[in-house]
């Protein structure tokens, strides 16, 4: 083969792989949807809902406002498609099971304004069996960033969920692309829309 023909099928290999680039993303572990909390029974002396819960139950956001002097914090329901792998017959353990550790969230505008804002990593924390969901709670805009995007019309959040499996590997969900509109005061009575779950 001569010179010429090894650079091209060389280059066409390092195409195909780099187009194939899923950082660490498993098709098998799905964020199906974000969801807002439910405020508790019991208040503090400001009015403010001392705890809040998430549900798999509860519906779908279908058009997110977000507080721009506020962290904007949603559950995340994540399902984890990988089958259960372990046979004790055999002294295999499972590994499939899919421990939480991060939400990693960048923006982009939709109105075709410069947003320049570094990707937000987040700790979280949870396990998704295999075959199982995970609902878990994520701050999607921490109050800094929020300020940042008051002036855009509407904003893109490219939301994964970084963790591990139980063999150690390092994984990551699908990425989900909700869009979400900035507002200065909340559009929701619930004070858990706006503060860190």
């Amino acid at each position: 083969m001569n010179t010429k023909m090894t650079c091209l099928l060389l280059a066409s290999v390092a195409l195909c792989v780099g187009s194939c680039s899923t950082k660490n993303q498993n098709s098998e572990l799905e964020i199906q949807k974000l969801i807002p909390p439910t405020t508790s029974e019991a208040l503090d002396a400001a009015g403010a809902a001392t705890s809040c819960s998430y549900s798999a139950a509860t519906a779908e956001y279908t058009f997110q406002s977000f507080n721009t002097a506020r962290d904007f914090s949603v559950g995340i329901v994540i399902k984890n498609n990988l089958t259960q792998n372990g046979n004790p017959s055999l002294g295999r353990l499972n590994t499939n099971d899919f421990l939480a550790m991060q939400a990693i969230t960048t923006y982009e505008s939709t109105d075709g304004s410069l947003v320049n804002i570094p990707q937000q990593v987040e700790p979280i924390g949870g396990v998704a069996a295999a075959g199982g969901t995970l609902t878990t709670a994520a701050i999607l805009i921490p109050a800094a960033v929020a300020a940042q995007l008051s002036t855009v019309t509407s904003v893109r959040l490219h939301v994964r969920i970084e963790g591990r499996l139980l063999d150690g590997s390092t994984i990551s969900t699908n990425e989900y692309l909700p869009v979400a509109v900035p507002t200065s005061s909340s559009l929701d009575s619930s004070s858990c829309l706006s503060s860190a779950p």
